[in-house]
């Protein structure tokens, strides 16, 4: 470009762009209507119109002007794109171009006084009921995307079809419906993103503003019916989707140059190089974890697909590096959970400390599950509070320190063998047990303590009307060992002979056990040797001696 400031000559102009990459292999024809000085001195090119595919039937159509040419800012461009599904799913199987039909789109794109701004861009789908797209975005800065506005509504008759459509591995999802809108203005971002596959219903809704100082972020996630194949079908799904664009931001063959190069001027080029601006990039969980305000709800009202899990309810909280989650709310088998977690990532971030309880279990099924054939009924619970390291499901447990307790009432066991054994021969002989063929189980009270692998107890008690069995010992997971003592009495009568306390020890993979024949007998203590008036059960009656 050669000439004074009154009049110019362009003796070669060159643009190079990958905007026209999907299929739109034809441009032009394309026009300038002028070239003028403007009054403040600046070059600027009016009147631009420019069209993309067939001439006769163009799918693109622009209109524009650049009011400074040199500097390539204020550029402002509408325009409407009209052409088939092909032009955004590039990959599209032959046999289904008509089926899926055509994209339908307007949009203006501008960088007056600034950078540059995508300020409309709507695309509907039309002529197809394989799948139905309706697309509304708008972002004030494409570089950062601030001021992104993001509405989308994607619906999908069969998901198999479709993705067998765009050459893709078919997963059996059925129907599929995605709405999902998203707004980052200033400070503040908000999302809320909706699913529907197959018999599922998921919806995710986020509030957060990203100050200097502290984040707030406000949240919740709830579903009124989830089928747990379905989310792992729409993961798969999603993930072949994204296959889609894995290879839409690799860099241009050729170093693409803006016109005018100059140090001391921000010059943007034609093509944008990457950034780091991406919807993933908006929030990094890590330092939002350490450093915002977080409050999350969950609920899940009905959950199929995982066997006995039938409902979740939780929150999940973080404050100053402090992240708890719970009580979590947890419906599995029958049986219920509360269940609290806690970590804290500034000072102990590799240590989860966990807490809770759970209730509703039933004795019996448990048995069943073991292959125990025994019929058996009650009602188990429990309360537990330990923590251990995060840096594996292993590494927790090997870990793991603290106490747990676990308890039952008001059952029964179809045996007689422990009145047998607290009893002896011939009080037995004569039970009330023995004729109806099972032992009522007035409670069992389990309390343990974990210590990096071991679990260890003083007194674990089984109590029948008839019977108290005490047992303590420990178990060692991680050496693979074994030592429990127990010893069955009658009711009440701590220092009577025990008639077959037994032992189990050994390997925890291959114990054994040994039958003391003989008995036992306990010490009483110091002037006590009489039970109280107000006796508790489940607590051993050789600790409430008086």
């Amino acid at each position: 470009m050669v000439g004074s400031l009154a009049s110019f000559e362009f003796e070669k102009l060159l643009f190079q762009t990958n905007a026209f990459d999907q299929g739109l292999d034809v441009i032009g024809p394309a026009s300038i209507e002028r070239i003028r000085r403007m009054p403040d001195g600046r070059l600027a090119m009016l009147g631009i119109a420019l069209q993309a595919g067939p001439i006769e039937d163009p799918i693109l159509k622009a209109d524009g002007e650049i009011l400074d040419l040199l500097q390539l800012q204020d550029v402002t461009f509408e325009g409407t794109l009209n052409g088939p599904a092909k032009l955004i799913l590039p990959n599209m199987d032959e046999d289904f171009v008509d089926q899926l039909g055509g994209i339908n789109a307007d949009f203006s794109l501008s960088n007056e006084g600034g950078p540059v701004s995508l300020n409309r861009f709507s695309a509907t789908t039309y002529g197809t009921d394989i799948w139905a797209l309706d697309l509304a975005l708008s972002v004030s800065e494409l570089k950062g995307l601030s001021g992104l506005d993001f509405d989308v509504e994607l619906d999908v008759s069969d998901g198999a079809s479709f993705l067998t459509a765009l050459k893709l591995q078919p997963v059996e999802i059925g129907a599929l419906a995605v709405d999902a809108v998203t707004s980052k203005q200033g400070e503040d971002f908000t999302a809320s993103i909706e699913f529907e596959a197959g018999s599922s219903h998921l919806l995710a809704a986020l509030d957060a503003k990203f100050p200097e100082g502290a984040s707030v972020i406000r949240g919740n996630v709830a579903s009124k019916r989830l089928d747990l194949n379905d989310l792992k079908n729409l993961t798969t799904t999603l993930d072949q989707l994204k296959s889609l664009v894995g290879d839409a931001s690799k860099d241009p063959e050729t170093d693409v140059q803006p016109l005018v190069l100059s140090k001391e001027t921000n010059v943007q080029p034609l093509v944008l190089p990457k950034e780091k601006g991406k919807p993933a990039d908006l929030l990094d969980v890590q330092r939002v974890l350490r450093e915002a305000d977080v409050q999350v709800q969950i609920d899940f009202k009905e959950i199929v697909g995982q066997q006995g899990v039938t409902s979740v309810s939780s929150q999940l909280s973080a404050k100053e590096g402090t992240v708890d989650f719970g009580p979590l709310q947890m419906a599995y088998g029958g049986g219920n959970f509360s269940l609290r977690a806690v970590m804290d990532l500034i000072d102990s971030p590799d240590w989860l400390s966990l807490s809770g309880s759970t209730s509703g279990w039933e004795f019996g099924e448990i048995l069943d599950e073991l292959g125990i054939g025994i019929d058996a009924y009650g009602r188990l619970s429990g309360e537990f509070n330990v923590s251990g390291n995060t840096a594996s499901g292993n590494a927790f447990v090997n870990s793991m320190r603290g106490t747990a307790s676990l308890s039952m009432s008001q059952g029964y066991v179809s045996t007689s063998l422990l009145e047998l054994a607290g009893l002896g021969i011939f009080p037995w002989l004569f039970s009330e047990e023995l004729r109806q063929g099972y032992t009522d189980i007035t409670c069992v009270v389990a309390p343990i303590s974990i210590e990096a692998g071991r679990v260890s107890s003083d007194s674990i008690v089984v109590e029948t009307g008839s019977v108290q069995l005490v047992a303590k010992g420990q178990v060692d997971w991680v050496k693979d060992f074994i030592a429990i003592r127990a010893e069955p009495r009658r009711v009440g009568k701590p220092l009577s002979r025990s008639a077959w306390p037994f032992d189990v020890t050994g390997q925890l993979s291959s114990p054994k056990f040994k039958l003391d024949v003989g008995g036992s007998r306990n010490k009483a203590p110091e002037g006590a040797d009489a039970m109280p008036a107000d006796r508790q059960p489940c607590v051993p009656d050789m600790n409430q001696l008086q």
